[in-house]
């Protein structure tokens, strides 16, 4: 959806350099190597074109982009509490978003 979103194409199937046509069944690529996320969607093709079509539709509401864009930004790292902890671990430190500045006087 990003070039709907930046006003390149009015519909995600518009777009020449995704995969999206291909995953909808609208066009044929053989080259095109469907990843396992894909495969499971559906037991048949016309399965996981329909659900593919549903779930790129419904994935990630707008409200959802709203904080993806600001974590992109602001340089953050975004994601659920499993990555939180995960990156904690690598990182050997606590992981959070916090105001910048000083904290104010009291």
């Amino acid at each position: 959806m990003n070039p709907v979103r930046a006003g390149i194409v009015e519909k995600p199937d518009d777009y020449k350099f995704s995969s999206y046509n291909a995953k909808t069944g609208k066009k044929k690529l053989k080259w095109l190597d469907h990843d396992p996320a894909y495969m499971a969607l559906g037991k048949t093709d016309d399965m996981r074109q329909t659900e593919y079509q549903r779930w790129f539709q419904e994935s990630i509401p707008k409200a959802e982009w709203e904080v993806i864009r600001e974590a992109v930004k602001k340089n953050w790292a975004f994601g659920n509490n499993l990555f939180k902890e995960e990156m904690e671990k690598a990182l050997e430190r606590r992981f959070e978003v916090k105001k910048a500045g000083r904290k104010p006087k009291i």
